[in-house]
């Protein structure tokens, strides 16, 4: 009789113990997070970004150079006069050039668009300043001149003011383009450095890169034969240059 007793008794325990633990709402374990380890950012190359900058900006010139035009130049007797220079932006070329070669893009744009910039200011102040470019425009025999070539000149003959590309322009552009990395002493050698050869480079293109095939025509009107005059000034012609009429090397 005390063993039956014994056993139920036990048996109560178990069943008042298992209830309990059914009413007790589970506690979720919560996952184990693995905190990722700090990675210090990658120190930036600078005298690799001069370097990038130095030829993605060659490249970008070249690119300008193949597409670049001078047109609605005014042409009166053998004097050229006015005109606009228009050509694709640089930035776009220079940048993909730097990034290419591991430079930031942040870096890269930092270069590039200031460049871009201070060379599009350049280029839209650029007018032909009366230049003796159609010698036989001065007295031609005929009704009218037809599409002639410019005598070829070098760039520097065209007016223009390229203080925008000067080493200290291009310096303080660049300095404000990359804000707080500029303070960093390699960066500021690394800017110091392009800005001062690219100006000289520029200095350079000015007098070595002619200024070819502006196509001038116009009309002749003294030109009035058999009683009047047999040859003329042309007035009021007009000159476009075909694409990849600036010819030379940065």
């Amino acid at each position: 009789m005390n063993r039956i007793l014994i056993a139920l008794f036990t048996l109560s325990l178990l069943h008042a113990a298992g209830a309990a633990e059914a009413a007790e709402p589970r506690r979720a374990i919560a996952p184990t997070r693995t905190i990722p380890a700090q990675v210090a950012p990658a120190a930036i190359d600078w005298s690799a970004c001069r370097k990038a900058a130095a030829s993605g900006s060659a490249m970008a010139i070249a690119g300008w150079q193949q597409q670049a035009v001078l047109k609605a130049v005014v042409v009166n007797g053998p004097a050229a006069s006015g005109g606009i220079v228009s050509g694709p932006a640089l930035q776009p070329l220079m940048e993909s050039m730097m990034t290419a070669a591991g430079v930031p893009a942040a870096v890269a744009k930092g270069f590039a668009a200031p460049v871009s910039d201070a060379w599009r200011i350049w280029v839209a102040s650029l007018r032909v300043p009366g230049l003796n470019w159609y010698p036989a425009f001065s007295c031609f025999a005929g009704p009218a001149a037809p599409p002639t070539p410019n005598v070829p000149m070098p760039l520097v003959a065209l007016a223009g003011n390229s203080e925008s590309l000067s080493a200290a322009g291009l310096k303080a552009a660049i300095r404000q383009a990359l804000g707080p990395q500029a303070q960093d002493p390699q960066a500021m050698a690394a800017i110091e450095g392009f800005a001062d050869d690219f100006a000289l480079r520029f200095t350079r293109y000015l007098t070595s890169v002619k200024v070819t095939n502006v196509m001038a025509n116009g009309p002749v009107p003294a030109y009035a034969p058999p009683y009047g005059p047999k040859c003329g000034p042309v007035v009021g012609g007009s000159g476009n240059m075909m694409p990849g009429g600036f010819v030379g090397a940065w």
